[in-house]
């Protein structure tokens, strides 16, 4: 079975991956692999109705992927892990392995990998992380990216001049003001 382009089928397609079916690796998903295992970083990933979205552990944009590279990868990552069967949440280790040559990407090898992958109504959730032990698997890890912090707007904006409800608190110091979206040092 090829994988469907539209959005829609293909989280309905990744669902029938998670219960058992297994489709062939593909340049497209063997490209997408080299991004999503080849780094000890790891990457956390999700699939909508819409959109296969992927944060890298070195870049954490949010990378926005046509859904149909997303049941071959799952497909390929339960494989490689030896999960058979059905699973609705699954934590594994994948183990260090070679993903083969396709098209112009060159054959690569990665690392032991854990892998969670948890499957909700509306999408499906997969995290990897460097499996340097299966106790990494004790509990999941916190997303890549870290939490939005706020602070009382306290104080006018130096550009709008505006004193919002608050501001959103950068990570490396700074704050956004949330009436003009402009960033600042703070307080003066």
């Amino acid at each position: 079975m090829a994988p469907s382009t539209d959005p829609v089928a293909c989280l309905e397609q990744t669902r029938a991956v998670l219960a058992g079916m297994r489709l062939p690796l593909d340049p497209a998903g063997a490209k997408m692999l080299h991004f999503m295992v080849k780094h000890r970083e790891g990457c956390d990933a999700w699939l909508t109705r819409e959109w296969f979205f992927v944060q890298y552990g070195w870049h954490l944009s949010h990378h926005r992927y046509y859904s149909d590279v997303a049941p071959v990868v799952v497909s390929w990552l339960l494989e490689t892990a030896g999960v058979t069967g059905a699973v609705e949440d699954c934590t594994t280790i994948v183990p260090a392995s070679t993903v083969p040559a396709m098209d112009r990407l060159p054959s690569f090898r990665h690392g032991e990998r854990a892998l969670w992958i948890r499957a909700s109504a509306d999408r499906i959730d997969l995290q990897i992380r460097d499996g340097v032990s299966p106790a990494v698997l004790a509990s999941p890890p916190s997303p890549l990216e870290p939490p939005i912090e706020y602070v009382a707007g306290a104080w006018p904006c130096p550009h709008c001049r505006a004193t919002p409800e608050r501001f959103r608190v950068l990570r490396g110091g700074g704050v956004v003001c949330l009436a003009c979206g402009r960033s600042s040092s703070g307080p003066a």
